[in-house]
């Protein structure tokens, strides 16, 4: 986790772009898979009932990430001014092996 800190701290526009990045493609995943599980399962009829809430909860899961890692940008600018980015630096110099 400090590592990552680290990373985000030494390049914070490619950290928000890949965030932002991850964000989209979860989204479009997430609403695509229960989009398609919607569909098969009016298709399907009473068969296809098991695989309609799988399917379901794996979207939802995805969109629930999308909805993380787009949050995550948000509130990036308030995180930044309360991190010490000297002491998370030090902090991973000494985690490391």
């Amino acid at each position: 986790m400090l590592r990552g800190f680290v990373r985000a701290l030494e390049n914070e526009e490619l950290h928000l772009r890949r965030y932002r990045r991850i964000g989209k493609v979860c989204g479009v995943l997430g609403a695509l898979v229960f989009v398609l599980a919607f569909f098969a399962a009016l298709r399907a009829g009473d068969t296809a009932d098991l695989w309609f809430v799988v399917s379901g909860a794996v979207a939802g899961f995805v969109m629930g990430l999308a909805v993380f890692f787009n949050s995550s940008v948000e509130q990036w600018p308030v995180t930044r001014e309360f991190l010490n980015a000297d002491a998370i630096r030090e902090a991973a110099r000494r985690s490391e092996p």
